[in-house]
């Protein structure tokens, strides 16, 4: 783009595109204006004058008033009478107007009432409240149960925060010491418990910890909100791997029973949490571990597993399972409330493929009490959690390419967390993708995959902004194709240029490095041809 084009373009910003993005705003409320008038304006005075009076604004008429101590006002026209331009240009010239704008619906962001949630800084930081405000856990779209099937060492079912959101097996009838469902285990009713080999399961604090930061029951007004609000946890207490390849195949079992009847026996499974391992180990040293991964994600289960907790590159002395090849593992690691790989981490360009935050995480206690939990044993179920919520996002066709391509479906919604994470300076060359978990991106990429729908051209959101090192741009786009992003600088010169691929759904993300550019304003203009948007963007 010339400098004259940019110039021209960047008067439009000023006037009539951000008139026209507020107009096209999905949420605007049709034939409606808020007015605040002056200070010391008698409401009803003016409207006499105004609305009323020959050669006032005829077109409009009040609704109602809107403020107590100000004169705030809220008008009507037509929009078949009047343009909604041509509304608010004609109230603007008025006598007395302060300000005047378009009436929205608002979007309701989601926060649980539970009395510790302001300790949840985990929550905050990964976006957890606006993916809550599409869904908060626990069924499909289609109304079929979520299960998770959590890996630990023990667990405390009892606890009031956790109790609720227990899975229970639909096909065993309770105590009856017989296996209903032929799956070899007797009145499994919620998981098996490996040490005693049956189905009383162990009491412990890890699992108890990290089973509540994925499906802590939320709004219920005490304790914590795991990331899924209502999930059915599917436990498993054991100390061998053997136990944990017998659990895994318990686990594969539900879902292959799921998905073989279409949905009307077993259980949707769609992850395993696994907050263990072993440090220093190659996963061809544990071949029958390691394949295990595959065989989950055939049926379309993903396994969510973190790294050691020691300071060290697993991709050089190696690390179980975070070394193993399956596609159905997502590798996370341990980063901290200031957004740093947490000093006691272990990480890997290769074998790690994001970040999420672990360190100081507050969540569930035994004996119905809460505090801190950390290490990558926290970071894990944060992914774990996303995974299960992501599958509840209001979607249709979800469930079903799930029962039909579980594998394709699995990888999608692996995919989908891994590309929407926000790009951190301490993940970088430490993990695959050098991103931290961000699951509020992740669901609204979710959504716009499943809809595929075009939209009118829109910068949907620039973040960070200020911004020092990469910078994430939210989009939609009306066609698929090649578009430009272009830098200018505040004399209008054009700094920096990248082209971006639009195709049939998918992320609409890109990144762009503003490291080279000196600190200053700029403008970041997106488009192709004779349409274009344009952002403000303060470089650091």
């Amino acid at each position: 783009m010339d400098t004259k084009r940019f110039f021209t373009t960047l008067l439009l910003v000023t006037t009539l595109f951000s008139l026209s993005a507020q107009i096209d705003h999905p949420d605007r409320i049709r034939g409606e204006l808020i007015v605040r008038l002056t200070d010391g304006t008698n409401v009803e005075d003016w409207v006499k004058e105004n609305l009323l009076q020959d050669g006032g604004a005829s077109s409009l008429s009040m609704i109602k008033e809107l403020g107590i101590r100000h004169p705030l006002i809220l008008l009507a026209f037509d929009e078949n009478q009047i343009s909604s331009e041509k509304a608010l240009l004609e109230v603007q010239r008025l006598a007395s107007v302060d300000a005047v704008q378009y009436n929205y619906f608002v979007d309701f962001r989601a926060e649980p009432n539970d009395n510790q949630f302001f300790r949840q800084w985990d929550m905050s930081i990964i976006d957890a409240p606006s993916a809550w405000s599409h869904t908060t856990g626990g069924t499909t779209e289609g109304g079929t149960n979520i299960v998770v099937a959590v890996m630990d060492s023990g667990f405390e079912i009892s606890h009031e925060d956790l109790a609720p959101n227990l899975w229970v097996n639909p096909a065993e009838v309770p105590g009856d010491g017989v296996d209903n469902d032929n799956n070899g285990y007797v009145d499994d009713l919620m998981g098996w418990d490996y040490y005693s080999d049956t189905p009383n399961i162990a009491p412990g604090n890890h699992g108890l910890s990290t089973a509540s930061i994925i499906g802590a029951q939320g709004d219920n007004g005490i304790g914590v909100s795991g990331v899924n609000w209502d999930v059915d946890l599917m436990l498993f207490s054991f100390s061998s791997v053997a136990d944990l390849v017998s659990a895994y195949e318990y686990v594969i079992d539900q879902r292959q029973r799921f998905n073989e009847s279409n949905g009307t026996s077993g259980s949707f499974v769609v992850t395993t949490n696994n907050s263990f391992g072993q440090g220093r180990i190659w996963c061809d040293q544990q071949p029958v571990w390691g394949s295990m991964y595959d065989l989950l994600g055939e049926v379309g289960i993903l396994s969510s597993a973190g790294v050691d907790n020691n300071r060290y590159n697993v991709d050089s002395v190696g690390d179980m399972p975070a070394t193993c090849a399956s596609d159905y593992l997502l590798i996370s690691c341990n980063t901290d409330e200031d957004d740093n790989l947490y000093n006691n981490s272990a990480y890997g360009e290769t074998s790690v493929d994001i970040g999420a935050p672990g360190e100081g995480t507050f969540t569930t206690k035994p004996g119905n009490s809460y505090g801190v939990f950390g290490g990558n044993s926290a970071a894990t179920p944060h992914v774990t959690g996303a995974i299960a919520l992501m599958y509840s996002g209001p979607v249709a066709g979800l469930e079903i390419n799930a029962i039909n391509q579980p594998a394709e479906t699995a990888l999608l919604v692996k995919d989908l967390l891994v590309q929407s994470g926000d790009l951190l300076p301490s993940l970088e060359s430490r993990t695959l993708s050098g991103r931290r978990l961000n699951l509020g991106i992740a669901m609204e990429q979710l959504i716009a995959t499943y809809s595929n729908q075009l939209e009118p051209l829109a910068i949907n959101k620039v973040y960070p902004n200020p911004v020092k090192g990469n910078l994430t741009v939210s989009y939609d786009a009306p066609e698929n194709g090649t578009y430009r992003a272009e830098i200018y600088n505040a004399l209008g010169q054009l700094v920096q240029h990248q082209e971006e691929e639009v195709g049939e759904g998918g992320l609409r993300v890109f990144t762009v490095d503003t490291a080279p550019l000196p600190a200053g304003v700029y403008f970041l203009n997106f488009g192709k041809g004779g349409e274009w948007v344009t952002e403000r963007v303060i470089v650091l």
